[in-house]
């Protein structure tokens, strides 16, 4: 097996560490990976400001209810794009020597050469774990659904054919077969964001996180 190969499956039997957005793929991944090794926490990077989470912009509150809904302690550090790196690594540090053997990412579309994740891991001695790498993008949508998770639509792009109507919206598999692939794909990057709100996985996630405002950004229409 070489070393990306092992990419889906290093978290087998190993204590992980997650790095998780609260969106759709980092939760999948993080379902993924529990089922063959062993979660000891989730690693969240936030904003500058530390107000809301990088890629998907959670609250911080709203992260912190579904670790504490599962059981596990969050990691979390507030950088600038400048600081990433070395504060990320930090929070690896702080991983490892809790136990963690494995940082384990919602990523599908990572190259085998020059992977980000790959790099810093390797400076901090664990393994890359990518349960999702290389899945097609509809289908880690559709095992998504069917599992049971429950989400809905909070940053929609209508430049792309996505519509204000859709924020809000509960996704299903209906939904999700009537959105081009591009919009699938680009929802990875945090560019449509589709939020993770509860199944078994997440029990007992307030309420008070559903209501949400709508606001615009040019083509980017958000609920907050």
């Amino acid at each position: 097996m070489t070393e990306t190969t092992g990419w889906k499956n290093n978290a087998r039997n190993h204590p992980f560490i997650a790095s998780f957005s609260g969106g759709k793929d980092s939760v999948l991944a993080l379902y993924k990976a529990s089922q063959v090794g062993r979660a000891i926490g989730l690693i969240v990077m936030l904003e500058e400001e530390g107000k809301r989470s990088r890629s998907h912009g959670m609250p911080p509150e709203l992260i912190q209810a579904q670790a504490v809904s599962i059981g596990l302690p969050v990691y979390t550090a507030a950088a600038s794009w400048t600081e990433y790196e070395h504060v990320f690594i930090d929070l690896l540090k702080n991983a490892r020597n809790q136990g963690a053997e494995v940082l384990v990412t919602g990523d599908l579309d990572m190259p085998q050469h020059g992977c980000w994740h790959d790099e810093v891991t390797k400076k901090v001695g664990l393994k890359l774990g990518m349960p999702l790498w290389e899945m097609n993008h509809r289908d880690a949508v559709d095992e998504f659904i069917h599992l049971g998770f429950v989400t809905i639509v909070v940053t929609v792009n209508l430049s792309l054919g996505m519509t204000e109507e859709d924020l809000g919206r509960i996704l299903t598999l209906i939904i999700s077969k009537s959105w081009k692939s591009v919009i699938l794909t680009l929802a990875e990057k945090g560019e449509n964001s589709i939020r993770q709100f509860w199944m078994d996985l997440f029990s007992d996630i307030p309420s008070r996180f559903v209501n949400v405002l709508l606001f615009e950004m040019g083509n980017m229409h958000f609920y907050h």
